[in-house]
């Protein structure tokens, strides 16, 4: 690829994300028309077929909706979000701190069921190899805080577990759902500066529960390492002046 390519590609990567910023916040609101083409192209100072370029990423992604004449329409997010949307949204909403702080505490709701799951399944159905990649990222991810090294790093390699972890369950679609999170992980959602989410004892108690293949103990240890996190969320919600918690009861003991 060429310096141009490169160029036109970023450009596009910025414009989708400026008019997915838009909608987000409801600049552009559902139902409502896209402005034109060239007046877009103006207001963002940006030539058409980058425009049109971002304008057709966001249609395939079934945010806008084309009709005849060439004319966009906003779609309804509740219609189309998936996983990964739904992390942008957050990301996006930085403006409003209660809907952030409501959507993060439910998708750490929906993160702790998941993950409980997946444990439990991957006590039974790991192999020695998956054990191994697993130790070898929890020492990385463990260097990297001690190094204090940057929230990306640090996110990458608890992702990586995590990743590995979902594929000893066995199920591809717990691997598919943690794939599209991994902004969850990567950015300072649930954690700034230099720390992993779930501290690192924590996740070398749930290997060595898998490696005994203790199900049910792997299943209760990540309830209660995510429970943990998802307190941190709701906590952030009261300081709001929240007073209700829009996900379930307390884990069991381990």
């Amino acid at each position: 690829m060429n310096g141009r390519s490169m160029q036109t590609e970023y450009s596009v990567d910025k414009v989708e994300r400026e008019l997915l910023r838009g909608i987000i916040s409801g600049l552009y609101r559902a139902n409502d028309f896209m402005p034109s083409v060239e007046r877009l192209c103006r207001n963002m100072g940006v030539g058409e077929h980058t425009m049109r370029g971002a304008l057709g990423r966001l249609v395939s992604r079934g945010l806008l909706r084309t009709l005849p004449g060439d004319a966009k329409r906003v779609v309804d997010l509740q219609s189309c979000v998936d996983l990964r949307l739904l992390i942008e949204v957050i990301e996006e909403s930085g403006d409003e701190p209660v809907r952030k702080w409501t959507l993060v505490t439910q998708m750490v709701g929906f993160m702790r069921f998941l993950l409980a799951e997946i444990g439990d399944r991957a006590a039974l159905y790991r192999d020695d190899t998956q054990l191994e990649w697993m130790r070898h990222l929890l020492r990385s991810t463990a260097d990297h805080v001690s190094m204090k090294s940057d929230r990306y790093q640090i996110g990458s390699f608890e992702m990586q577990f995590v990743r590995v972890l979902a594929t000893c369950s066995g199920c591809v679609t717990h691997t598919a759902i943690v794939n599209s999170v991994r902004a969850l992980f990567t950015s300072e959602i649930l954690a700034s500066g230099s720390e992993s989410i779930v501290p690192i004892d924590s996740y070398w108690k749930v290997m060595e529960s898998i490696a005994c293949r203790d199900a049910k103990s792997a299943r209760a240890l990540l309830d209660a390492a995510w429970w943990r996190v998802e307190e941190r969320c709701l906590h952030e919600l009261k300081k709001l002046g929240w007073t209700e918690t829009p996900t379930g009861a307390t884990p069991g003991e381990p």
